[in-house]
Parts: structure tokens; C-alpha cells; sequence
């Protein structure tokens, strides 16, 4: 017998020091067997054809993992049971139990944001607490703004109770907040042995060309063997056909779907990468060895989108259009109103322009829009002329105002890289001339346009610009420039 004991306790130290692939093996199956049979009994609750069947299985599973906690390896069985029980009581109209489970979910994860607007959208339904609903939900829509669920969510009720401008409102913050222009800063990170740190970090704003196509540089010093790209935090992109480059002495270029990608707060989506609106968005990849013996200045390329969801689509551009332009328009905020126009333009454009003719057209299409008072561009307020260009692109036309005016807008022909000069701008009247400077003109407004001094590139369909001029009285408008 002592024998026996003295062989088990060797075959343990033995199996404890010289095979610990053995022991990770074993406990991965030990684990896998422990959370399989939660698994499967969730999975059965969710076949079940009886929906009462479905609801009593899950009641009964959640009893047994009344005592997970959020860390614990079944932390995510009972969160998606929390989902389901809370959805089907919804859908049931079964609101007291629909609340009891909701609570019992943002008990058991606090920061889970479906989490909390399930509970929302459970005391919405309860007459008597429908304004302790909003007040939570307005809550939630301060903390993170960021948050689409939330956003969508909060925009949907003000809908329901008329409130179109509030509903722009909450569209508009989470636009500021989440799709930011192209321009913002990234993060690079470089590992040369002892992991990712500050210290061996640098922040590079992208360079916008074209279609939206980003490309930044950055030095990096010998002996990197991982590299780390971070995206702004909180922005949705979608990084398409993302390359990494480096210069002699041992020069390359690397198609980064190509490698197997660790992600944070992204996916692999269409063909690209799709940041997800998390707060560090991160992606990196291992350098092959004959990059990091050298120093070396790096260069990332890349196409960036960013589209708008279809829920602000509807508000801004479908059925509710018409109401959110009236409410606008009697609101009277100058910033709000440019807001809207820029997203409504972004909407409706497509960027699927062939490449432009116009440095072999015999003339150019511009139109001239003007507001004084009014919160809108309209064509009520707008001339166009097709303008015969000289065999060196030039082209010179005056177009008639009689208006006053505080704004100026140029619309250009749909195009895929033209650009067009503007040497002069003229306003004109009776008495005066004034010519207006573009190089530090009050921009309020640049779609699929941008500019370089007087210098203006177009990159889709409808280009155009607009600015704040002084008020004055215009009889006419004289554009003199070049198209290249």
C-alpha cells in the first residue's frame, strides 16, 4: 500500500514536471466538458417550438448560474440566457418579468449596454415608469454617446413623441463623436522584444488624397518584431486594402489581410477591417526577420469609409426629411443647419464616379447658389452656365445675383480627380468690387472637395463648396479660373 502511494506521488511530480503540454490538454478538456453542458442546455431552451417550454428552461438555467460572476468562464452563457429571457418577455408583453430579468442582467454587468437599454425599453412599456425611462436612457445617452444601441434607441423615442429636432439632436452628437473626419491622428506602436509601450509609440495624421485614400510614415528603429496600428478611438472605419511598406536597405511591401491580424475592437469585414466605435481600437501583426535587423522609415496605405448607419439615413434623408427640414429651418442655428446640409449631402452622394473628362471637355458646368437670410441653399436661389474653356482650360463667366447675400456656394460637375484653379472670385455691384480671398475664406461647407491654396480637387458626385462672406448687396458674381 505504501507503495502504491509512493508510485501515485511520483507519477504526479513526474506528470507535473515533464509534461505540461499533458496537464493544459486536460485541464482544456476538463473545462470544455463543464462548460459544454451549460451550453448545450441554453441551446436546448432555445429550439424548444413552446415558448413557455423555452422560458421555463431558462428560468431554471439561470437559476443554476445564479452565483456567476462576470469574470467566470460561464459568465457568457448567462449573459446570452439574460438576453433571450428579457427579449421573449418583451415580445410576450410580459413586463414584470421583463423587468425582474433586466435588472438582474445590468446587476450582473453594470457597463453591458444592451444590458441597460433592455431594461430601457422595459420600463418604456411600463406606463408608470416611462419617465423614469427616459431619464435613464437620457442618462446613459450623456455617459456614452458614442454607443450606437444608445444612440439609435434614444433618437427612435423622440421620434415616437414628434420630436424630430431632438432626434437630429442625438443623431448629430453621436455623428461628432463616432465618424470623424479621415484627418484625425493614429497610433503607432513598435515591439522590439519587451511588448507594446508608450515609450516605443508615436502619434502620424494621415494623409487624405483621392477617394479617401490615407497614407502615413513613420521611423522605426532596429530589431522591431511586432508592429501595432491603433485608429482614432471611438471612430467607425472601414480599412480597406490596408498595405504596410519600408524602404531599402531591405525595402517590401506587405498586404496586411495576408497575415494572420491580432484585432481589438475590430473585425474583418468586406474585404478591409472595420473598427467597431470602441475607445482602442487596435490591430498588430509580426514583422518577418529580414525586416527587423535595420533601421527603417515605414510607410501604411490604405482606403478608409466611414458610412453612415441606416437608422440617421432614415431621419435625415426618408420619411422623416420633410418634418426635420421644417423643424430646422423654425430652430434658426446657423452651425445646426450647415450640419444637417453636410450630412444630407454625404447621404445621397456616390462615390462611384468614372474618371473626369473635364481636361478634355470644351466647357466646364459651375453653379452658382447664394443665401442672405434664408437657413437653406435652394435652386429658387441658384444660376448655372455651361462655359466655353480656351484650348489652355481657361475659363472666365459673370453670373447675375441682385441679391443680398451672407453665404456662397460652387457646384461643380460630378468627377474622379479633376481640378480646377479658381484665380479669381469676384463680387460685384454698382459701386464696388470685391475680391474674395479663398485661400483664407470662412469655409462652411466642402463635400467630395479638397482644396490645396485655390486649388480644388473633385472626388465624386455633386462637388461643391460654400462660405461666409460679409453681408453685402451682389449684382453679380465673376469666376475666373482653369481646369487641369
Amino acid at each position: 500500500m505504501l507503495l502504491f502511494g509512493s508510485l501515485a506521488s511520483l507519477s504526479v511530480v513526474l506528470l507535473f514536471q515533464y509534461r505540461p503540454a499533458t496537464i493544459n490538454k486536460l485541464d482544456r478538456k476538463i473545462v470544455s466538458t463543464y462548460v459544454n453542458h451549460y451550453r448545450n442546455k441554453l441551446e436546448s431552451a432555445r429550439v424548444q417550438t413552446q415558448k413557455s417550454q423555452s422560458l421555463k428552461q431558462l428560468e431554471e438555467l439561470l437559476a443554476e448560474l445564479e452565483t456567476i460572476q462576470k469574470r467566470d468562464r460561464l459568465a457568457v452563457i448567462k449573459r446570452n440566457s439574460l438576453d433571450q429571457i428579457t427579449e421573449a418577455y418583451l415580445e410576450s408583453a410580459e413586463y414584470e418579468k421583463a423587468l425582474f430579468w433586466a435588472e438582474t442582467w445590468v446587476s450582473f454587468d453594470e457597463r453591458d449596454i444592451l444590458a441597460s437599454i433592455r431594461l430601457c425599453k422595459t420600463l418604456y412599456e411600463i406606463p408608470e415608469r416611462k419617465r423614469e425611462a427616459l431619464a435613464t436612457l437620457e442618462a446613459l445617452l450623456k455617459k456614452v454617446p458614442e454607443a450606437e444601441l444608445v444612440s439609435q434607441t434614444a433618437a427612435g423615442w423622440a421620434l415616437e413623441e414628434g420630436r424630430t429636432l431632438d432626434a437630429f439632436q442625438i443623431a448629430k452628437r453621436h455623428i461628432e463623436r463616432t465618424y470623424l473626419g479621415f484627418d484625425i491622428h493614429w497610433t503607432v506602436f513598435w515591439d522590439t522584444g519587451a511588448g507594446f509601450n508608450a515609450s516605443q509609440s508615436s502619434s502620424t495624421y494621415p494623409a487624405i488624397t483621392g477617394q479617401n485614400n490615407a497614407k502615413f510614415e513613420f521611423e522605426l528603429p532596429k530589431n522591431v518584431v511586432r508592429i501595432r496600428l491603433d485608429p482614432p478611438p471611438n471612430a467607425v472605419y472601414a480599412i480597406k486594402k490596408p498595405v504596410f511598406m519600408w524602404q531599402a536597405p531591405t525595402g517590401g511591401t506587405q498586404p496586411l489581410l495576408d497575415l494572420k491580424l491580432q484585432l481589438h475592437q475590430m473585425e474583418r469585414k468586406y474585404g478591409g477591417l472595420e473598427t467597431t466605435g470602441g475607445n482602442d481600437p487596435h490591430f498588430h501583426w509580426r514583422m518577418p526577420e529580414s525586416f527587423s535587423a535595420k533601421n527603417h522609415v515605414a510607410h501604411f496605405e490604405t482606403q478608409l469609409e466611414n458610412p453612415l448607419p441606416e437608422w440617421i439615413r432614415e431621419l435625415v434623408t426618408g420619411r422623416y426629411s420633410p418634418q426635420l427640414n421644417l423643424a430646422i429651418a423654425d430652430h434658426g442655428n446657423d452651425d445646426l443647419s450647415e450640419f444637417y446640409v453636410q450630412t444630407k449631402a454625404a447621404l445621397t452622394s456616390d462615390i462611384n464616379i468614372p474618371p473626369s473628362n473635364l481636361a478634355k471637355a470644351d466647357t466646364i458646368s459651375i453653379s452658382v447658389y447664394w443665401s442672405g437670410e434664408q437657413k437653406f441653399f435652394s435652386e429658387k436661389r441658384a444660376t448655372t452656365k455651361a462655359i466655353n474653356m480656351g484650348s489652355d482650360k481657361h475659363f472666365n463667366a459673370e453670373y447675375s445675383i441682385n441679391s443680398s447675400l451672407k453665404k456662397l456656394r460652387l457646384d461643380f460637375p460630378d468627377s474622379a480627380g479633376a481640378k480646377v484653379l479658381i484665380e479669381n472670385l469676384r463680387l460685384l455691384d454698382e459701386t464696388s468690387t470685391v475680391d474674395v480671398d479663398l485661400i483664407n475664406a470662412r469655409y462652411v461647407l466642402m463635400h467630395n472637395v479638397s482644396r490645396a491654396g485655390n486649388t480644388f480637387s473633385l472626388h465624386g458626385k455633386d462637388p461643391h463648396f460654400a462660405i461666409k462672406i460679409d453681408e453685402m448687396n451682389v449684382d453679380s458674381v465673376l469666376i475666373q479660373g482653369q481646369v487641369h
